[in-house]
């Protein structure tokens, strides 16, 4: 019986633990996008959960992991939501389509995230930037091998497969500076920037 109950305890215990640590997670991506990775101190993160600071190290080793995990997170998110479905035909105007939308509304999804990915990934250790920009060269690979395809079906029409896969990266990341600026919805933003992708790879209906 002793045991069954400090296995309750812990289980408590772990449980509570893991509920303050989502809930650091959250006050910090908030914060940070907010007022900025550098402007954020310790001491605010810590009475935004409600919490000393001094506890705010069992939820997390120091304020740049924290950083690197919410922007690691956030760059697998994209990944995952860009890359075609394994049974999904290979019709490359149907993938780039795909493509834009899905990378877009992880923009409007995940503005915070976002936020952080772009703008305070350079506060991020070597090691833990060389971390981000492996996950985001296969995010460039994935609209590569459409580009790629594309080509070879005769779809498109683009000479350097590698400069229009970041031209067209660099395009959609763009939309996500006008959001606080221009009322864009989802909808006028995927059919305005996929018409100007179009152009960039040289479709020919």
């Amino acid at each position: 019986m002793a045991a069954i109950f400090e296995d309750a305890l812990t289980n408590g215990t772990e449980a509570r633990k893991s509920d303050t640590g989502k809930a650091v997670k959250e006050a910090a991506l908030e914060l940070f996008s907010i007022h900025g990775y550098p402007s954020v101190s310790l001491r605010q993160l810590a009475e935004s959960v409600g919490i000393q600071v001094g506890s705010l190290y069992n939820h997390m080793e120091n304020k740049q992991e924290l950083l690197f995990e919410l922007i690691e997170e956030a760059e697998h998110v994209l990944l995952s939501a860009i890359r075609p479905p394994k049974r999904s035909k290979k019709i490359a105007i149907k993938l780039l389509e795909c493509y834009v939308q899905c990378h877009l509304r992880f923009i409007y999804e995940n503005r915070c995230h976002h936020a952080l990915a772009t703008r305070d990934s350079g506060y991020l250790s070597q090691q833990q930037l060389e971390i981000i920009l492996t996950i985001r060269n296969k995010q460039a690979a994935v609209l590569q091998e459409i580009l790629a395809l594309g080509n070879s079906q005769d779809t498109f029409s683009v000479s350097d497969v590698k400069l229009t896969t970041g031209a067209i990266r660099a395009l959609l990341e763009g939309v996500f500076q006008q959001l606080d600026y221009c009322n864009i919805n989802y909808t006028y933003a995927k059919d305005k920037i996929a018409s100007l992708i179009l152009c960039v790879v040289g479709y020919k209906k």
